[in-house]
């Protein structure tokens, strides 16, 4: 299953990948990924999360790139991780960081226990991205939507966050409808290879973007490969697909590869 389709992974956490797990991701077709933060590194302090920023941008991007994958970061604060004291330092500085060529969105940012404190905090980030017009990746907790992802979608309004420039990811079948008629995109890393290619062909290509979902207890690389296969045995065609799996990702996060 060799990937013949070039691949853009939306959403692949792959700090914890080996050398040679990330040559078969390459081996498979993936030419581009994002990696978001996420709340699996040690420490809640704002120290520990500036030093996991400073990780990922020098030794995880350059590891990636060295398997020829154009490697690129997302910078947040994650729910779980959201420092009780240097917050407003880490969000004064958070431009800096998104100024930089790996880093080309905020996130993963979310709600995980739906506090108030939580939601002020990704209401910041938010507004942040707006500001600076970059896009934004917001996580859903592994237990679902449901009141959690209406919270969410609610926020997005509230800060008046751009449609085409907010990315849910960890989104279900049951929940993608409801993300798609909010107009925000859809990464489909959560769902099976055969759901996200019935959801293609359900609503078609605009708005979806493939995700491996690596790191969120997925470690196939083949994943993105799988989904490709699935597309083409549902009948979609080839200009359909890439935009599914390349195109798509490429447009949100602005690069050209």
């Amino acid at each position: 299953m060799r990937g013949e389709q070039a691949i853009f992974d939306a959403n692949a956490r792959v700090d914890g990948l080996s050398p040679m797990e990330l040559d078969n991701l390459a081996f498979f077709g993936v030419q581009a990924l994002v990696s978001p933060v996420h709340d699996g590194f040690p420490g809640t302090n704002a120290g520990n999360i500036e030093a996991y920023w400073n990780y990922l941008v020098d030794e995880v991007v350059p590891r990636v790139r060295g398997a020829g994958i154009s490697g690129y970061i997302a910078v947040g604060i994650p729910p779980r991780k959201i420092p009780w004291q240097g917050l407003e330092r880490l969000l004064t500085r958070m431009p800096n960081w998104l100024g930089l060529p790996e880093v080309v969105a905020v996130g993963g940012v979310g709600l995980h226990d739906g506090t108030e404190w939580e939601e002020d905090v990704l209401l910041r980030q938010a507004v942040l991205a707006r500001d600076l017009r970059v896009p934004l990746i917001v996580t859903m907790p592994s237990r679902g939507g449901g009141p959690l992802l209406r919270r969410k979608l609610a926020l997005m309004r509230k800060c008046e966050m751009p449609e085409g420039m907010v990315l849910f990811t960890g989104v279900t079948c049951p929940d993608a409808s409801a993300v798609r008629s909010c107009g925000y995109r859809v990464a489909m890393g959560a769902m099976s290879a055969r759901d996200a290619s019935l959801m293609v062909a359900r609503f078609g290509p605009e708005g979806l973007l493939l995700s491996s979902d690596l790191g969120h207890e997925r470690p196939d690389p083949i994943v993105p490969a799988r989904m490709v296969a699935a597309m083409e045995a549902e009948g979609l065609s080839r200009g359909v697909i890439r935009r599914v799996v390349f195109e798509n990702a490429a447009s949100f996060f602005g690069k050209s590869i």
